[in-house]
């Protein structure tokens, strides 16, 4: 069984730090974790001191599999994640240029989860600038999951790019892409400016994109898919509980093509894009829209109590909002998008400490 080796990144060096960037951890580790080190390579990023990481990563070069795999992540039983919105003295990496870029064409496989991060990119728009929040380019199996991540782009006027790219050359085997409970906004330049954007580029692989309960709100197009160009392999997408909203220009959902097989349920968009046309032209209520906060208004009626239970779902299973908070097991009414609103004596969680919401949530 695989050994999990845990580094600490930390910007202000505080006590117990291996590597004060992400970028010095992945040049520091990284190499074959299938072999002789027979490890899941772990970087848990902290801000002891509030400092942001403004150092670009660049992830490449590791031979990775299912149960050897990279996991960069902000531990939740810490104190330096977010609380669901931007928060500037938790741990968050950012840049004017590629904020995290993974590219393996090394011709081997990548395994991958990213997990409770804060990703900003500000670069603005001028000749030649392209950015995004995390770009990835693979032309081989892969297996990555972006989750519980607050993506942006804060740039007056934003340079091309979007908050996630996945760009799919795999030609063999299967890939997986899964993206579940994150907030992306900004990302409004009318070339390539999504939230969220799949493109497949090559034949031979089959491929599963999956896309739950994010909060995708303010980006040119808030969610893109393209994933049955050119080839004819199997393509499947499931795409449930997101909500796409107040879109730049785009529209909020965007297919570019017809092919693959589609599993749709519930998710939102603000204009007549979803695929869902019961969940069309809708209108949601969130906490402070304007300075992004985006956690769900309690008094909302267009996402809370509207969303499909996926706790036992079969391709991506989970349970808790970008909060932490629980969404409820199986039976349970979810919310959509990447808040849940849980009202406990009057008081939602968000407005408490993490401590305080896990009490008032330990005896509801």
């Amino acid at each position: 069984m695989a050994t999990e080796v845990i580094k600490i990144v930390d910007p202000d060096n505080g006590s117990g730090t291996n590597y004060t960037s992400l970028s010095a951890w992945e040049a520091g580790e990284q190499g074959d974790l299938t072999g002789a080190r027979d490890e899941i390579a772990v970087a848990k990023c902290r801000c002891t001191g509030g400092t942001a990481d403004t150092t670009a990563v660049d992830i490449a070069g590791w031979t990775t599999d299912t149960t050897h795999y990279i996991k960069i992540w902000t531990d939740p039983s810490e104190s330096y994640r977010h609380d669901g919105k931007w928060n500037t003295s938790k741990y968050r990496i950012t840049s004017n240029a590629y904020c995290a870029t993974i590219c393996n064409n090394n011709g081997a496989r990548l395994d991958l989860w990213l997990d409770g991060l804060q990703i900003e990119n500000s670069r603005e728009n001028e000749s030649g600038a392209a950015g995004a929040g995390l770009w990835s380019y693979q032309d081989y199996i892969f297996n990555i999951t972006v989750s519980n991540c607050i993506i942006r782009n804060t740039a007056s006027s934003p340079c091309v790019g979007s908050g996630v790219t996945v760009l799919d050359a795999a030609d063999s085997g299967t890939t997986y892409f899964k993206c579940y409970n994150n907030i992306v906004y900004g990302f409004s330049n009318s070339s390539d400016g999504a939230g969220i954007r799949y493109n497949r580029s090559a034949n031979g692989a089959t491929r599963h994109i999956i896309c739950y309960n994010n909060t995708l709100y303010g980006n040119y197009v808030n969610l893109f898919l393209n994933p049955n160009w050119p080839g004819s392999e199997p393509v499947y997408i499931h795409s449930k509980n997101n909500l796409l909203y107040n879109h730049t220009g785009g529209g909020d959902f965007v297919r570019s093509d017809g092919g693959g097989t589609w599993d749709v349920e519930n998710d939102l968009s603000s204009d007549a894009t979803s695929l869902d046309t019961s969940h069309r032209n809708q209108t949601v209520a969130f906490v402070d829209a304007a300075n992004r906060d985006l956690h769900l208004s309690s008094s909302d009626t267009g996402a809370k109590d509207y969303g499909t239970n996926l706790y036992d779902d079969a391709v991506c299973p989970f349970q808790t909002d970008i909060d932490g908070q629980d969404r409820g097991g199986s039976g349970a009414v979810w919310d959509i998008g990447a808040d849940e609103v849980i009202t406990v004596g009057g008081i939602p969680p968000w407005m408490l400490s993490r401590t305080r919401a896990i009490q008032h949530l330990m005896v509801r």
